[in-house]
């Protein structure tokens, strides 16, 4: 039975269209209606003394009821550009620690588009929403600049609350073009798709084992007098792409950056070591190809280089052709090729340290 597949997605951030007016999208030769329901500003509480208590009945409540917020608070409101929106922040100090009351907008959008049977709605179907909502914020961030409305897959790790309903076509509905049946009104019972309960990228606790390693090293690493190096930083920062953002393009070319980083300084001091002129150096820097760093330089100044330090100089070059092709011809990059490009460069690092060519920490 043919019909047509709606959802309401409260989408995280303010995304600035008109309210009701809907948008007719061809994505893949299959129409698509998306439109933007209404604007919410959704009321977020932290409260750091509070807990959920369950009742025998199933139901919760809490350890300390919300009535109404203390006299011992700190009240902000400030306003946003560029629409000079009020947004309000209260912080109380009723308890021992203070509970938190911010403001925060979400979007709430409706998506539809026909599928052949309501009754059997295959995978491909129900997970076109996705290319949907995709597409429509690409679209909608390219004609506005609006850079702070999150991309769907970026969005991974904001609340989402989804509901799905489906509508069978009447005999009159079949008569009119497809484009009228996407807008035609209708009375919607809408049922929970899905929702964000716990986001899946969320800082969560280790395990004990964990928790006394790291501590145990972070104090070695700290009486040292140690400060973590650039290189390092910034590895960290293309992990977060991979393991937080699920970026793994981003990842891969911010953990190549670090490899070319790393070979330069370590290369630049050699030479200047061996007596070349800072002057020289600087001259001819930018004629000396990474390519050339890696496959001759390195090993070159690396005395009785081992097969290990074989093996992850020959890594760093599979990354550098997969910056290449990423970066040059469109190329996608999968997570295990970012995760491999992270632990070389990490490996690279260990390296020229090993042998007294770079500095792991800054002192």
């Amino acid at each position: 039975m043919q019909g047509i597949s709606y959802y309401h997605v409260l989408y995280p951030g303010y995304i600035s269209l008109p309210e009701r007016k809907a948008y007719l999208l061809n994505i893949d030769n299959k129409e698509v209606m998306i439109a933007v329901h209404n604007h919410i500003e959704a009321l977020k509480i932290v409260d750091f003394d509070n807990s959920l208590l369950p009742e025998e009945s199933g139901a919760f409540v809490l350890k300390y009821p919300l009535e109404k917020v203390s006299k011992n608070n700190i009240n902000v409101i400030y306003e946003m550009e560029p629409a000079n929106t009020t947004r309000q922040y209260v912080m109380e100090f009723e308890k021992h620690l203070p509970r938190t009351f911010a403001t925060e907008f979400y979007t709430q959008l409706t998506i539809a588009y026909e599928i052949s049977d309501i009754n059997n709605i295959t995978k491909k179907e129900e997970q076109f929403f996705e290319i949907a909502i995709r597409e429509f914020l690409h679209s909608y961030r390219h004609i506005s600049g609006d850079s702070r409305v999150r991309l769907y897959d970026d969005a991974a790790n904001d609340r989402m609350v989804l509901k799905n309903s489906n509508v069978a076509y009447s005999e009159d509905d079949k008569q009119l073009p497809v484009q009228e049946r996407l807008l035609k009104p209708r009375e919607l019972i809408l049922g929970l798709k899905s929702f964000t309960a716990l986001k899946p990228r969320e800082s969560v606790p280790n395990t004990k084992e964990a928790v006394k390693l790291n501590g145990k090293n972070l104090s070695s690493f700290v009486l040292e007098g140690n400060l973590v190096s650039d290189e390092f930083r910034l590895l960290a920062k293309a992990h977060e792409e991979l393991d937080i953002n699920l970026n793994a393009k981003f990842a891969l070319l911010e953990s190549f950056i670090v490899a070319e980083l790393a070979i330069s300084k370590a290369l630049y001091g050699v030479k200047r070591k061996a007596g070349v002129s800072k002057k020289k150096l600087d001259e001819y820097e930018t004629e000396v190809s990474i390519s050339y760093m890696i496959n001759v330089e390195l090993p070159a100044f690396l005395d009785h280089i081992t097969n290990q330090e074989r093996q992850t100089l020959g890594e760093i070059d599979r990354i550098r052709k997969l910056r290449n092709e990423a970066m040059h011809k469109g190329k996608p990059v999968t997570q295990e090729q970012a995760l491999l490009s992270i632990n070389a460069c990490s490996n690279l690092l260990y390296l020229l340290n090993n042998r007294g060519l770079l500095s792991l920490t800054e002192l």
